[in-house]
């Protein structure tokens, strides 16, 4: 028998399961979250997926955002160093920390961004130079939650996001010191430590163009642990003991003892 008397319909006009074909993957995706009804829908989202994109070649142009519904901003690790707005890619397995993210595409870029990056032994602060080894075996990802290892450093760093901001927890392995560095990205920044109020005060200008003169975002960082040294660094430098310093790109950096625990909270907050 003809094709045609199987299937009638004219040469113009697309076969009708064409359109069974195309709406077969939405009916998969539905059987699978049905019968997934015991598991929280935020469960089924990679913050992942889309993240394997280079300039050259799009596979989505995505980062890893960590946030709640409609957020004031979001949290993604990043493995590339600044100013690569493709920031996150899938298959560099450099990891230089955790930032706060308003980028919304990377043709545009970042604005607004500082980080946070546990680091252990020597005192390293860049994103070059501070960069550990990690692995997606190691790595969580989900909307509501992300957590990595740090192999270079023996630390684990996790995130969950608020309505504001995050918390954050850092266990440190066996090495020492134990460091976290926080970065408040170039274009202009500021930052200020307060150690009886476990506390870092920030401001981060980072910004590639559409925004006023006035435009900053300003930050506050509370933790749980008392700092047994502190200091603040520019690329070029590291001021032990310095509570505040501005310019072009500062960050800070704060170290723990580690004896009672090896284990550090602590809460960012934006403005």
């Amino acid at each position: 028998m003809p094709l045609t008397q199987l299937f009638p319909f004219s040469a113009s006009a697309s076969p009708p399961w064409r359109s069974w074909l195309y709406a077969l993957p939405a009916v998969v995706s539905l059987a699978s979250i049905v019968a997934a009804d015991d598991v929280a829908l935020v469960e089924l989202a990679n913050p992942l997926q889309g993240t394997d994109s280079v300039r050259e070649f799009s596979h989505g142009n995505l980062y890893p955002a960590i946030a709640v519904p409609f957020p004031m901003n979001a949290w993604a690790p990043y493995t590339q160093p600044v100013p690569d707005s493709f920031y996150y890619q899938y298959r560099q397995m450099k990891f230089r920390g955790i930032r706060q993210t308003h980028q919304p595409s990377p043709w545009i870029n970042e604005h607004a961004a500082f980080a946070f990056m546990p680091v252990t032994g020597e005192l390293r602060v860049t994103d070059v130079e501070r960069a550990s080894e990690f692995s997606h075996d190691d790595e969580i990802a989900r909307p509501s939650y992300y957590r990595a290892y740090l192999k270079t450093h023996d630390a684990t760093i996790e995130v969950t996001p608020t309505k504001r901001g995050a918390s954050f927890r850092v266990t440190y392995g066996q090495k020492s010191p134990a460091y976290l560095i926080i970065d408040a990205f170039p274009h202009g920044s500021s930052v200020k430590i307060l150690p009886r109020e476990r506390m870092i005060v920030g401001v981060s200008r980072y910004s590639h163009g559409g925004t006023p003169e006035n435009f900053a975002n300003y930050f506050i960082v509370k933790f749980d642990q008392p700092f047994e040294a502190f200091g603040t660094w520019t690329p070029r430098e590291t001021s032990e003991g310095r509570q505040f310093q501005d310019g072009e790109h500062v960050g800070a950096y704060l170290q723990f003892a580690c004896v009672d625990t090896r284990v550090v909270t602590y809460q960012a907050n934006c403005k």
